[in-house]
């Protein structure tokens, strides 16, 4: 399946994380900040952090979606405030934590295939 890049300041949920993804198949690659040396990753996900701010949280996806383009976003928080607005801070999925494992492997599953898929996709090119 690929790499899937795990972005967390908690030492404990980074190695959650990357037990879990590496059960579905992905090599995780789990740091506090966004990794150097990793191109094209299946998948990234973060925590939006301790304390929620909805304009932080759109950078941070921005600045993923700068650095790997085509992998889908999944952001990891606590905070329900982000569940009233998913859409606008720009990632593929939210999970409310605590979540459920396999609502976790589910929504990873799903994305990377649907990012498969695209890719497979023919692209019109204008002017053909």
């Amino acid at each position: 399946m690929g790499k899937a890049v795990v972005i967390a300041r908690d030492a404990d949920e980074r190695e959650l994380l990357t037990e879990l993804l590496e059960d579905i198949g992905l090599e995780a690659v789990a740091e506090t900040v966004i990794p150097n040396g990793v191109s094209d990753p299946a998948v990234v996900l973060t925590d939006l952090g301790a304390r929620y701010d909805a304009t932080r949280g759109r950078a941070a996806v921005r600045n993923l979606r700068e650095r790997w383009p085509h992998a889908p976003v999944i952001l990891l928080t606590s905070h329900r405030a982000a569940t009233d607005e998913p859409d606008q801070l720009g990632a593929d999925a939210l999970l409310l934590k605590p979540f459920d494992v396999d609502d976790l492997t589910d929504v990873v599953s799903s994305l990377i295939g649907r990012s498969e898929k695209r890719a497979l996709e023919p692209r019109l090119r204008l002017g053909a």
